[in-house]
């Protein structure tokens, strides 16, 4: 398959939360930066030490991996990239993939010898698959690229750092398309999944197709009854489980099999994108971290009084502002629906009281996000900025002067972004 054709496979949110970024930091221009000066994920020691210590799959000395391997990089158009592949001592269940800035040495794809030994020829399929979408869908390179700007997850303003939480997730479902795509058996790429959390093999699992989608389905009607997600890099497996069957049940999968990819052909599988649709709502829930919460219903709430302060709204106006809070706040629909129909005052009030108890500190942190929303395309409105006094001044007790100070950090975050 063409490699270039694999882009289509990528999850819609997840292209609509890159161009979110793309507009909040000037992601096109750190790309082209991250492409120009690439951090390094490996050096030549350690792909010397990997050749001394590690089994490297070619020459026929292991030819069943090697022919999966072969395989797998001719269905996804990589036969010609420079990838050679590894088997590691480690106990672990993990394949990953390291890439090097220098050009004389190749990608590294290193699978854990624990991973292998419980997975068949297309599980490993699947496994290598996974790993090759990363690749070809230059998730690690979106990575790296926001790295320039924030070198930890702990530099990140916070709503940056739930934009990129989600990201991380739907990223990950993106690459599970590609792994099935690979295998071409959805039943081994969701055993994959299955005996990658649990570590068992096979002769303990004894669950064929029908079994391990009754077992998700039920776990993913369970974990929709609560109020937040865990915090993990990854969706949760019942999750993924269900994602990869409503993709092997698609035009869109179909079209990937007989090399038909095309545009037109993403854009009309309505189907694929109603059941994604409820699937990562779940994705997208609150946060669990108590913190996180209350900052994400400060931030949303305030903003909803600055943009619709002194404005009769329309039906069709409210949705583009709601849209608006969600992708800036990274904040669930629903949950600005709710803001906006209950009063935002109310909940504002208990977000900031929840703060100044239990860590006044974080308010810090609250009012430099809303201040970034307010210059966020480097232009202030004149009501906004007056609405944005008011509400420091009557919920955060903060002087006028210390609002202005708030606005002018934020501008400076904004054309520190801006440069790069």
């Amino acid at each position: 398959m063409d490699r270039a054709k694999l882009e289509l496979l990528r999850l819609p949110d997840e292209k609509e939360l890159l161009e979110s970024l793309s507009r909040s930091i000037n992601l096109p221009v750190l790309r082209q930066l991250a492409r120009e000066s690439p951090p390094e994920q490996y050096d030549r020691e350690f792909y010397y030490r990997l050749k001394a210590n590690a089994l490297s799959i070619k020459h026929g000395i292991n030819k069943p991996l090697e022919e999966i391997f072969a395989v797998v990089r001719k269905k996804l158009g990589l036969q010609d990239e420079p990838i050679e592949l590894y088997v590691t001592s480690e106990d672990s269940f993990n394949c990953h993939f390291y890439s090097s800035n220098n050009k004389e040495l190749p990608g590294l794809l290193c699978l854990t010898h624990s991973y292998a030994q419980v997975l068949n020829e297309k599980e490993i399929a699947s496994v290598l698959g996974h790993e090759f979408g990363h690749l070809v869908l230059e998730h690690n390179e979106v990575e790296e690229a926001i790295s320039l700007l924030y070198p930890s997850y702990e530099s990140m303003p916070l709503h940056i750092r739930r934009q990129f939480n989600c990201l991380h997730k739907l990223q990950e479902l993106s690459a599970d398309r590609v792994s099935l795509v690979a295998s071409g058996d959805l039943e081994a790429s969701l055993k994959v999944l299955i005996k990658g959390a649990s570590g068992l093999p096979e002769s303990l699992l004894n669950l064929d197709l029908a079994s391990i989608l009754d077992y998700s389905q039920e776990t993913f009607d369970d974990m929709k009854k609560i109020d937040v997600y865990p915090e993990s890099s990854h969706p949760g497996i019942p999750l993924r489980i269900l994602a990869l069957k409503a993709f092997a049940d698609s035009d869109l999968y179909k079209f990937s099999l007989e090399g038909n990819l095309s545009e037109k052909a993403q854009a009309q599988d309505l189907e694929l994108e109603k059941k994604m649709a409820e699937l990562t709502k779940l994705i997208k829930k609150y946060p669990s971290d108590p913190k996180e919460y209350w900052l994400m219903i400060g931030e949303a709430a305030a903003i909803w009084m600055i943009i619709t302060a002194d404005k009769a709204i329309s039906s069709q106006e409210r949705e583009g502002l709601l849209d608006i809070i969600s992708r800036f706040c990274s904040c669930p629909e629903a949950v600005a629906r709710e803001i906006s129909e209950k009063g935002p005052e109310t909940f504002l009030e208990v977000a900031v009281n929840y703060f100044k108890l239990n860590e006044p500190s974080k308010l810090n942190d609250m009012v430099a996000d809303i201040a970034l929303f307010i210059v966020r395309d480097k232009r202030i409105e004149d009501r906004e900025l007056e609405i944005f006094v008011e509400i420091m001044e009557k919920y955060f007790g903060m002087e006028k002067r210390k609002a202005i100070t708030a606005i002018i950090a934020g501008l400076r975050v904004m054309s520190k972004q801006t440069r790069i």
